[in-house]
């Protein structure tokens, strides 16, 4: 920490998670505290950042439209606020988009293998979570398209599937 000519405290570099994903809360960021700074300026160039409060501490929640940017903090005291960190780059990973209708047969058999299902590739997904509502259904595969295999004892339900990303899981779409 150090002081500019107005008499301004100037804060040391921020510490805290660079990469993060839309719609997580409870992210923390710091730096290192001075007593001469009664509060902190948190400031973000991009969009969905929510920070706790002015503290040296705080706890940062970002919206599920969130973008990449920079966070950036200066000290504040009775001088003023003093000039800001250098610019901390956030990466934010984006939530895989809405699937689309899925394909496949709204009837099956028990006891017969290799029904189709599909849909369209969901924007920001690296793979897809197929699930079935009741029982008896297992599906082979982690795209957007899968073969499922219906057991003797299977009970109705619905198929749904929703796209994933590095650490988020999208919304589901359903078949039923």
């Amino acid at each position: 920490a150090s002081w500019d000519d107005a008499g301004k405290y100037s804060v040391n570099s921020i510490s805290g998670s660079s990469s993060v994903c839309q719609g997580q809360n409870g992210v923390a960021y710091s730096i290192a505290p001075n007593a001469t700074a009664t509060s902190y300026v948190w400031s973000y160039s991009g969009a969905g950042f929510t920070p706790s409060g002015n503290t040296a501490s705080i706890t940062a929640n970002f919206s599920g439209s969130a973008t990449d940017c920079y966070l950036t903090v200066a000290g504040q005291n009775s001088c003023g606020v003093g000039p800001a960190t250098a610019n901390y780059p956030l990466a934010i990973a984006q939530l895989p988009g809405t699937p689309g209708t899925i394909l496949g047969p709204s009837t099956v058999c028990k006891g017969q293998a290799g029904f189709t299902f599909t849909i369209p590739a969901v924007t920001n997904a690296t793979s897809y979570f197929w699930e079935y509502t009741g029982t008896g259904i297992t599906f082979s595969g982690n795209t957007n398209t899968v073969t499922a295999t219906i057991s003797n004892t299977a009970t109705s339900g619905t198929v749904r599937v929703r796209g994933v990303s590095a650490c988020l899981n999208g919304p589901w779409s359903a078949k039923g």
